[in-house]
């Protein structure tokens, strides 16, 4: 016949300093697990822990037995802290399946964070992994280098601040990772402030036109708006960099009779040698190109525009 729950409260509370022939009610010898609160000390674990969601609901001739936040509803033990059912064993005033309760897996109090198979915990991962792995929620992996669990299961690393998990710590590469409240982002060289970057303006990888500057993640070119397409800033101004005096670059010009074509200075199209073609003389002719100065160019005989009236040989007019 079961007794109520303040008389097996006092007579568990007795008990505590005379145990008799069950599972310890020290903690200690009951639990392989130390990372939790002990339960309280009058052997039928009253605590009252706000977050364990056992205390709200376990009623009538019933008690919480394991660790706070991981404990089961039990029945009360019986009279001489025993239990009607011979599977199981009075732990803090509960009877408890040390068999198969995973809040109190081989001993009282004893939680496993896994299944409890025969009283032995095993994790989600059926303790497959290997010493250099962690089972989190039931895969293994590897928490110095896994960025979703980095250090520990579930410590995400945020992309923002962060582009790698080194030995358990989020980095950005090998440094640390980025503060976002100073206006660093993590790009793929490193932490970069966006507001001001010419390279990682607004957001890495944005990259600014030639000679244009970035004011709060915006780019401009002296204190207007972004060059065009085609366009560089120079001088403060956005100017076409397929031009004659910006040819490319804001320091590039072309000289005579060479011009500007596809940011790059030739004639034409085209880049005239010195002895076009080899070992004949020849020369840029501005809109006519390259000129070879021999045989039977006559309008150009030596040099651009030198007419011949006679034979031009090798540049001489014969």
């Amino acid at each position: 016949m079961k007794i109520s729950r303040s008389i097996a409260i006092a007579v568990v509370t007795l008990l505590v300093a005379f145990p008799v022939g069950c599972a310890s009610n020290n903690y200690e010898a009951n639990n392989n697990n130390d990372n939790h609160t002990l339960p309280d000390d009058s052997g039928t674990n009253t605590n009252t822990n706000s977050g364990s969601d056992c205390l709200a609901t376990c009623v009538g001739d019933n008690v919480c037995v394991g660790q706070p936040d991981h404990q089961s509803c039990v029945p009360v033990c019986e009279s001489g802290l025993t239990c009607a059912d011979s599977l199981r064993t009075c732990c803090y005033g509960g009877c408890v399946d040390l068999q198969n309760d995973p809040n109190n897996c081989g001993s009282c109090a004893s939680f496993c964070d896994g299944n409890c198979i025969n009283g032995a915990c095993v994790d989600l991962c059926g303790n497959m992994c290997t010493t250099d792995q962690t089972c989190c929620g039931g895969t293994c992996t590897t928490t110095t280098t896994d960025m979703l669990n980095c250090g520990s299961c579930g410590t995400v690393c945020d992309t923002e601040e962060s582009n790698a998990c080194v030995a358990g710590f989020c980095k950005c590469g090998t440094a640390n990772a980025c503060d976002l409240a100073s206006g660093a982002e993590c790009c793929t060289t490193g932490c970069k402030y966006v507001a001001t970057d010419v390279t990682n303006c607004g957001g890495c990888g944005i990259a600014c036109t030639i000679g244009e500057t970035c004011v709060d993640g915006s780019c401009g070119c002296g204190g207007g708006a972004a060059c065009t397409g085609g366009q560089g800033c120079c001088n403060g101004a956005c100017v076409s960099l397929d031009s004659d005096q910006y040819c490319g670059s804001c320091t590039t010009s072309c000289s005579a009779p060479d011009t500007c074509n596809g940011g790059v200075c030739n004639c034409n199209g085209e880049v005239c040698d010195a002895g076009y073609p080899p070992l004949l003389p020849g020369g840029c002719c501005g809109a006519s190109g390259c000129i070879v100065f021999t045989g039977l160019a006559v309008a150009n005989c030596g040099s651009c525009g030198s007419a011949c009236a006679g034979i031009c040989a090798l540049g001489i007019c014969n």
